[in-house]
C-alpha cells in the first residue's frame, strides 16, 4: 500500500492519464495542417519525457 501511494505521488499524472486518452481522441493526424502535426507532437513528446519521472 505504501509503495502504491509512494508511486502515486511520483508520477505526473497528466502524462500518465490524461494526455493517453487526450491523445488516442486525437487520432492521426498525418493529413493534417502542419501546424497540428507539429502541435500534437510535441504533446507526445512531452508525454513520453514526462512519463514516471521522478523528482530529484
Amino acid at each position: 500500500m505504501i509503495d502504491a501511494a509512494q508511486l502515486a505521488g511520483l508520477t505526473d499524472l497528466r502524462a500518465e492519464k490524461v494526455m493517453y486518452w487526450a491523445l488516442s481522441l486525437v487520432g492521426d493526424v498525418s493529413g493534417e495542417d502542419p501546424a497540428l502535426r507539429d502541435a500534437v507532437a510535441q504533446l507526445r513528446a512531452w508525454a513520453v519525457e514526462v512519463r514516471g519521472h521522478r523528482p530529484r
